[in-house]
């Protein structure tokens, strides 16, 4: 159908980008400009002027306003000889020409002076652009071989630069040169390959609304192209699927061709379906819009449409009425394709009405028509030069490939060459830099083992200073006490009859303080000199050290009832003494803070991932409330006061921590009050191979610093 080549044409003109639209104040001012810049013969700032005013009316899609402004411009433009602007005005005005004045002939010679000036065109994409309206008018005037040459050409420009759109105009473009022609299938690939690339496109994020609305009016001219494609190939079910889809996006957009365009092809459905009553609906509906946008061509198509519905319904009267209609309207239009068609329409509606010599004048114009346009020979030339084009391409390719190749080629010898100079001289550079750094490390050995030498000086001071400490707290501070506790018990021995009960309260009280204060000197002192004394690491059997302990608590265990169990102990790498330090304080508390229940102790040790050792040892006991977890191993931390009865100076966990964190390991509580507690701390088979965990490291600061 000759409308569908309209359609494609409407779209290209009301959809190209041209400046926002302008105010009738302002198109009043910018007319008012023109002729002062006349006067002043500014020609630059003139030429921009007339572009604005064709720009704006082109926008509008007033077409005939914007064509003189558009000539103007022109001739300003080649007296300036400015060749871009030139191309831009010539290829806008051959547009227009085209459509909507159908003047084919001067749109041809004003697209073919802008061909002449595609080098001065803004990009390979305006190029292709240029020949594909070129394509479109050879088409229009039935040099489909011409036609077909330049859109090849067109599309390959288009390849080239992968520029998405103008291979999506392309394909449009290629898939009406044969709809003209009747290849429905071929048309249909074009049709379909160009809505692929628009969709795509519009996938994309879109510069403005303008941008947006524009891709959606050229997605709908691909889905209505496809619909009557379907159409022609009798694919019924198919082609209303795809008309439909196109009618709804025309109206979404507010679209008026679109919704009549895609009303006739409803039309074209129904007639094919033979539902000639809605048939005529439709197609009467397109006509009377087509007529209102004075839009001949398409109203004339469509009306040779409504003369089949008649002319199968036994009115061929009606029928020729319409076709003598659209033949007048079309008389003085270079339009043979459409000609064609009407005269194939009034054959068979003569042929219906029986007057059978003008069915066979109609049909020997409609057979010369039909030649003028296809056959055998201009397919076969059309075919030729199809091939012609593909073997071409394949040819550039081909080059390409070759010099893609060779220049690869160039690269490598560039790389290779240079690649060698670069090793002499990065082997040069690193037995220099190596000479430096040679000289530099040596230079840092010295530094550093000078800071060695200084830190140890450092650390042995601070180790003599632990040790007066620790003899201050065995000697110095134990001797007042023992006075104290001496006289103390002389009083109580002597003249505790002598006393009244508060004086007797108050020297136990003494007594007591006494005894507390020498067990905490005692436990303090414990805790300063952990570490102090390197003592050697050796291979300790745990289970020998519990062994060891047990017997120390012999009496617990006979008076108090303690059980204690011992499982997979390993044999490990560590400080025997300090060792035997750990598990009796732990099996200390376990005991000492009992509940109600005798007291049972379970010891059990597992291997864990990187050679360490996962100890734990649980009891029954009372248990630690949640709010003191995490505070337990600080210095002096006894619970709270309904636990005082329990004797300790709350240092014997910040011993068991400490010791834990020099042999590289860590050290937690789990426990929930009334329900017994769980102490686990992991060691390592070896710490001599372990890296110093960062608390351990905090540690030995601040002992370094105290």
């Amino acid at each position: 159908m000759n409308t569908l080549r309209h359609l494609l044409l409407y779209i290209l003109l009301g959809f190209s980008v041209g400046s926002p639209t302008l105010r009738a104040t302002n198109i009043d001012s910018l007319k008012r400009q023109v002729a002062i810049l006349i006067e002043a013969q500014e020609a630059v700032e003139l030429m921009q002027t007339y572009n604005v005013l064709a720009e704006h009316y082109y926008q509008v899609r007033a077409y005939q306003e914007a064509l003189p402004w558009y000539l103007k411009a022109l001739e300003v433009a080649e007296a300036l000889d400015d060749r871009p602007r030139q191309f831009a005005y010539l290829d806008r005005i051959g547009e227009i020409y085209f459509y909507p004045y159908d003047d084919y002939n001067q749109s041809l010679a004003y697209l073919k002076r802008a061909e002449e000036l595609g080098g001065y065109a803004e990009g390979t994409e305006a190029r292709a652009r240029n020949l594909s309206r070129i394509a479109e008018v050879y088409n229009v005037l039935g040099a489909y071989n011409a036609a077909l040459e330049y859109q090849l050409e067109a599309l390959r420009l288009s390849k080239s630069t992968h520029d998405t759109a103008s291979l999506a105009l392309g394909h449009r473009n290629m898939g009406v040169l044969y709809w003209d022609q009747k290849q429905y299938k071929l048309a249909l690939q074009n049709f379909k390959q160009s809505l692929a690339f628009y969709q795509a496109v519009g996938r994309r994020p879109q510069p403005d609304s303008l941008a947006a609305w524009r891709n959606a009016y050229n997605v709908y001219t691909g889905m209505a192209s496809i619909g009557a494609a379907y159409l022609e190939l009798n694919s019924l079910d198919t082609a209303r699927v795809y008309i439909r889809r196109s009618l709804r996006l025309a109206d979404s957009i507010g679209h008026e061709y679109g919704v009549a365009y895609s009303e006739g092809l409803m039309g074209n459905v129904y007639l094919a379906n033979g539902q000639y009553d809605q048939a005529l609906v439709n197609l009467k509906e397109a006509i009377r819009t087509f007529q209102e946008m004075g839009l001949r061509r398409e109203w004339v198509s469509f009306s040779v449409k409504i003369a089949e519905v008649y002319t199968t319904l036994g009115q061929p009267a009606e029928a020729l009425r319409w076709l003598e209609e659209a033949e007048a309207a079309v008389v003085d239009l270079d339009a043979p394709s459409i000609l064609r068609d009407i005269y194939k329409a009034k054959a068979e509606a003569y042929e219906k009405r029986g007057d059978l010599s003008r069915a066979y004048i109609s049909m020997k114009r409609y057979v010369q028509y039909k030649d003028s346009l296809m056959n055998e020979k201009k397919l076969a030339q059309m075919v030729k030069v199809e091939q012609q084009y593909e073997v071409r391409a394949k040819e550039e390719e081909i080059r390409d490939l070759q010099a893609q190749q060779q220049a690869s080629d160039r690269r490598f010898q560039l790389v290779l060459l240079g690649g060698i100079l670069l090793f002499g001289l990065v082997i040069g550079l690193l037995v220099w830099t190596r000479i430096r750094a040679l000289n530099r490390i040596n230079q840092l050995l010295e530094a550093k083992n000078e800071e060695i030498r200084l830190q140890n000086q450092r650390l042995a001071s601070s180790n003599e200073d632990l040790r007066q400490f620790a003899h201050v707290a065995s000697h110095d501070l134990r001797e007042p006490l023992r006075s104290i506790g001496s006289f103390s018990t002389l009083l109580k021995r002597r003249y505790y009859d002598q006393l009244d009960d508060q004086a007797r309260e108050f020297i136990d009280f003494i007594s007591q303080g006494v005894s507390r204060m020498s067990t905490l000197l005692s436990d303090l002192m414990a805790y300063s000199v952990v570490g102090i004394h390197e003592q050697p690491y050796e291979e300790v059997d745990i289970s020998e050290v519990i062994e060891g302990i047990l017997s120390k608590f012999h009496k617990e265990k006979r008076t108090q009832g303690v059980r204690i169990s011992i499982q997979n102990l390993p044999t490990i790498t560590a400080r025997r003494e300090q060792m035997t330090q750990l598990f009796e304080h732990l099996i200390d508390n376990a005991i000492k803070f009992r509940s109600e229940h005798p007291p049972e102790i379970s010891i059990r040790a597992k291997a864990r991932p990187g050679n360490r050792y996962e100890f734990s040892v649980k009891d029954n006991g009372i248990g630690i409330d949640e709010a003191y977890k995490d505070k337990m191993f600080g210095l002096f931390l006894r619970l709270h006061h309904k636990f005082s009865h329990y004797q300790g100076t709350g240092i014997g966990l910040s011993i068991c921590k400490k010791i834990v964190e020099q042999h590289k390991g860590r050290i937690w509580i789990d426990s929930e009050l009334g329900m017994g507690t769980t102490v686990f701390f992991i060691l390592p088979e070896s710490p001599l191979a372990q890296p110093v965990p960062k608390s351990a490291r905090r540690k030995e600061r601040l002992k370094t610093s105290v």
